[in-house]
């Protein structure tokens, strides 16, 4: 589980990145990222993982899917500019069961966001 400076949680701040960003499609995912300084301050890239009943009816496989997708970017935290909110949207049948499957679309859709750390 993410932890909870990691977690963007607040509607308006959720409002706000939809409001002022365009999505950028992979296969499964849609990624919305937005550039906050207090973010970039306090050391942190914030999530929020939306997964529709359309993706699944039962919650239980929803929930699989979150914890999944936290555990993946728990993982890649460090290597994830610092100071973006970041938004992962679950596409309704087009998502893969496999946990490395959905590592390598989590990181394609990073790189198409450009949200990798130079190094």
């Amino acid at each position: 589980m993410l932890n909870k400076k990691f977690r963007l949680n607040k509607k308006k701040d959720i409002a706000n990145i939809f409001r002022k960003t365009k999505p950028t499609y992979t296969k499964g995912l849609i990624f919305r990222s937005y550039y906050q300084k207090k973010n970039e301050d306090a050391g942190v890239s914030r999530f929020l993982f939306i997964i529709s009943t359309k993706v699944e009816k039962r919650a239980v496989y929803r929930n699989q899917i979150r914890r999944r997708l936290q555990a993946i970017s728990q993982e890649l935290i460090s290597s994830i500019k610092k100071g973006y909110d970041i938004i992962v949207i679950v596409k309704p049948g087009q998502f893969p069961d496999n946990y490395n499957e959905i590592k390598k679309e989590f990181l394609t859709g990073l790189d198409k966001s450009n949200l990798f750390n130079d190094k």
